[in-house]
């Protein structure tokens, strides 16, 4: 993006196109998104994946960042698609090696 601007991604239909194992569900989801200065701009995402327990809904609103140049190039900011947010790669990696670790104890998957 050569000229972001922070907007706003509402949405306006989803369908839910997979229950993956664990935690999360993933969507196709359409909506608008819009700006300062930017009109508003229907668009498509697909394979959004969101934890289970913040699933997404029509008419909610989340932050964007929004090429002023072309308004379908935007970064939206749907709920945080792991728990360990913020943490850098190798922690995150070591979480994913702990918990595969578990599982083959027959541990199981968190919340199984």
């Amino acid at each position: 993006m050569k000229d972001p601007v922070p907007g706003e991604f509402t949405i306006a239909a989803l369908q839910m196109t997979a229950r993956n194992p664990g935690w999360f569900v993933t969507y196709d989801v359409d909506g608008v998104v819009a700006a300062p200065g930017v009109s508003p701009t229907p668009i498509h995402r697909g394979d959004v994946m969101v934890r289970w327990a913040e699933p997404l809904a029509v008419g909610q609103v989340y932050p964007a960042l929004v090429d002023r140049a072309d308004p379908r190039r935007c970064v939206i900011e749907f709920p945080p698609t792991a728990a360990r947010r913020g943490a850098s790669r190798a922690e995150r990696e070591q979480a994913a090696e702990d918990l595969a670790r578990r599982m083959s104890e027959g541990g199981g998957a968190p919340g199984a």
